[in-house]
């Protein structure tokens, strides 16, 4: 998937509104925090265009788990200069990676 760089640049240096367009929390199994579940993402947004959807829930972002966060954070700061992307998730009960593209 091929994100447009200009788009992606302007919603995530925007971060009070970057945060108004979704919700996630963490997700836990059997006590441990696996990664953050989408609970609501605005038709339009960031995270839409990204390609994710509600329930999916991130585990990863380029390699680097997303369980708490502060891990969420570190990789809002990566991804704003980033030209390319992994976003590991399970969605309706299968892991899957979305690669993305920023051009």
């Amino acid at each position: 998937r091929v994100v447009s760089q200009q788009s992606l640049r302007q919603q995530l240096n925007n971060l009070p509104r970057l945060l108004q367009q979704a919700k996630a929390v963490p997700h836990t199994v059997n006590g441990q925090n696996i990664g953050f579940i989408m609970t609501e993402i605005q038709a339009g947004s960031v995270f839409d265009d990204l390609g994710l959807q509600t329930e999916d829930i991130i585990r990863s972002v380029n390699g680097a788990p997303i369980r708490t966060a502060e891990d969420a954070l570190n990789a809002y700061r990566k991804l704003r200069t980033a030209k390319s992307f992994q976003l590991d998730l399970m969605r309706s009960g299968h892991a899957m990676t979305l690669n993305l593209l920023v051009q």
